[in-house]
């Protein structure tokens, strides 16, 4: 175990992902991959260094992004972002913090879905708005909304704005037609607004498949900003770069502006990167996603034999949530994992606040590893639990 995860890190030596816990903690906390880069990427990215050429980006570079964004996207989903209406942007979170802060001022509601993004909290804590929270629930081996009790939030959340991720993080929940339906009808009738979080729509698994939130209708498309990237997708989140569409009546909202010179803007690289990877990746992404799904179902096999887990296999994403039920410890659940496993998960406090018994799993690394890191669990939860 200490060889491989040594040799991981080694490779992986910018990563904040292997380089915030000890030699000996294997890291399964942050959302981003130890697999592979794409080779268009490199390959791109290895000309424009040997040319030196890493100035300002262009604007025929920033629309090729858009473009590149958008040819995929249609290929993908059928649809498409009118340009006029397009802003390229550092990455997502940025973009969320921004439509928000454009179209509400502080005081006002937010509604987001728990156990949800830590970010989400944190925007609303920044921007002084009033968190109003609606919990999925599990049924029968799925998280499905439980929409007698988002009736409740979104009239308590009313005038304000839906925070949504879809897919989903951390379920891995991929919302159908018939859901998203129910859930921006209930928004426009409390005349909300949408920002739909869409940075994992490229990571579904068969069957399931990611419908934009825009497409439900002309009316929710006219109250709905998106957010999108090819950082989740291509695990280049450092390269730096996303995309914001702002339909146009949006654009003058209710809130504090904010103004373009406090925005930073996306590297000459991220928008290289992310065009490269739209336009050539299609090829790497329907690979990796076979590992990913070997990863995924090694995870649910796991979580079979462990009578104390709850746990839903995701439907999109390389994350697993899981809960661990009647664990005997005063620790948290990531705690006792951390200390005894010595395997650093996503703290479920941080997308559930107020719960210890939730873990999430990044899955997206070398298969080796993951068998390592899943057997340590084992061990760890085969131990009379102890908190000394």
């Amino acid at each position: 175990m200490d060889e491989l995860l040594a040799t991981i890190r080694q490779r992986r030596a910018l990563s904040k992902k292997w380089h915030r816990y000890a030699h000996d903690i294997a890291p399964a906390w942050v959302a981003d991959m130890d697999l592979p880069l794409a080779p268009c990427i490199q390959e791109a990215i290895i000309r424009a260094t040997q040319a030196s050429d890493l100035g300002y980006s262009s604007d025929a570079l920033q629309a090729r992004y858009v473009d590149a964004l958008n040819a995929w996207t249609e290929r993908n989903y059928s649809t498409s972002y009118p340009v006029e209406e397009m802003q390229v942007i550092s990455d997502v979170v940025q973009g969320i913090a921004l439509s928000l802060q454009s179209q509400l001022q502080p005081g006002d509601p937010l509604l987001v879905l728990t156990p949800s993004y830590p970010p989400f909290f944190q925007v609303a804590r920044e921007l002084s708005l009033k968190l109003v929270t609606s919990e999925l629930l599990m049924r029968e081996g799925r998280y499905e909304v439980d929409f007698n009790d988002l009736e409740r939030a979104m009239t308590a959340a009313r005038g304000g704005a839906l925070l949504l991720c879809q897919p989903h993080n951390p379920t891995g929940r991929v919302f159908t037609k018939a859901e998203l339906q129910e859930i921006t009808s209930l928004a426009l009738r409390n005349e909300m607004i949408i920002v739909s979080d869409e940075i994992h729509r490229d990571l579904c698994y068969a069957p399931y498949q990611h419908l934009p939130v825009r497409t439900i209708s002309d009316d929710v498309a006219a109250k709905t900003i998106t957010l999108l990237s090819a950082s989740k997708t291509f695990n280049i989140a450092g390269l730096a770069a996303a995309a914001l569409h702002i339909p146009t009546g949006m654009r003058i909202g209710r809130g504090n502006v904010v103004s373009p010179m406090l925005l930073a803007h996306p590297s000459i690289l991220g928008l290289l990167g992310g065009a490269v990877a739209f336009e050539e990746g299609a090829a790497w992404l329907e690979s990796t996603k076979k590992t990913l799904s070997y990863n995924r179902e090694l995870t649910r096999s796991w979580s079979l034999t462990r009578p104390e887990i709850e746990y839903a296999t995701p439907e999109a994403t390389y994350l697993a949530w899981f809960k661990v039920k009647a664990l005997k410890t005063t620790e948290s659940l990531w705690t006792y994992l951390y200390r005894k496993a010595r395997v650093a998960l996503g703290d479920g406090q941080d997308y559930l606040p107020g719960s210890n018994e939730y873990v999430r799993l990044n899955f997206a690394t070398e298969t080796a590893l993951l068998e390592k890191v899943l057997e340590q669990l084992t061990q760890a939860l085969d131990e009379p639990a102890s908190s000394s």
